[in-house]
């Protein structure tokens, strides 16, 4: 079934109104008819199954039944990515979202190629549809959150639970490989939070890594291969999500 994040305005009893713009996904992309079932999700992590009544331009539809599914991690999974070009960014934020990350927190390091004066309101718009999106095709139960730009100094050091586990890729990392870091993590209860940060195209300097790890981070490597900055980034949230849920 076809899934919808709404906002809980659009719930009232027994009864589910739609946004214009996913009104009008659900009567000219999908075509669906009335009748149709789909799922509406509150973003609370409650989930229902609708049936859809459809009149004109107006969508609506009435609950049949709550849903008993989770598909969220037992953590919250934070990624710190730097800034780049739109469309390397914007599969990121896709990719990482179906790989199970719950929030974003876009950073700006020495050699990232994008700086924080190129954002913009209307590029948090597209991202946080890119990210919801994302979130309906592959089941989850929650959006991910998008959090503001920051410089990679400020988001090293925002506040996280005191076992909370933190994990800094560097290429020249000689601490520990993350499959390490996450045998170690599997022999004690499982932390709330767990963050991760991957480098931009050219990497993180030494000063950088020398910061994260003033700050707690673990440093850890990918492998021995140089991956391109999307596919570090995907890859360590499937990697760490696969290695502690399986």
């Amino acid at each position: 079934m076809h899934r919808f994040f709404l906002s809980p305005d659009f719930f009232s009893g027994r009864k589910v109104s739609f946004p214009i713009e996913t009104a009008n996904q659900i009567r000219r992309v999908l075509r669906l008819e009335s009748g149709t079932r789909v799922v509406a999700l509150d973003n609370g992590g409650r989930s229902f199954t609708v049936r859809l009544s459809i009149v004109g331009k107006d969508v609506s539809g009435e609950i049949e039944s709550e849903l008993s599914e989770d598909h969220e991690s037992p953590y919250r999974l934070t990624l710190l990515t730097p800034l780049t070009r739109r469309e390397k960014f914007e599969w990121i934020l896709q990719k990482c979202t179906e790989a199970g990350a719950a929030r974003f927190i876009p950073t700006v390091s020495e050699r990232s190629l994008v700086r924080l004066a190129d954002e913009g309101p209307e590029k948090r718009e597209r991202r946080e549809k890119i990210i919801r999106e994302a979130a309906e095709q592959s089941n989850r139960t929650r959006i991910p959150d998008l959090g503001e730009s920051s410089g990679l100094a400020d988001a090293l050091t925002i506040p996280t639970e005191a076992d909370a586990l933190k994990i800094f890729f560097w290429e020249r990392a000689e601490d520990a490989t993350l499959k390490e870091l996450l045998t170690a993590v599997e022999a004690r209860p499982l932390p709330n939070q767990i963050l991760l940060a991957v480098g931009p195209e050219g990497g993180y300097s030494d000063a950088e890594a020398a910061s994260a790890r003033a700050a707690g981070w673990r440093i850890a490597t990918l492998g021995k291969r140089i991956l391109r900055m999307e596919t570090a980034a995907l890859a360590a949230v499937l990697l760490t999500n696969y290695g502690l849920n399986g």
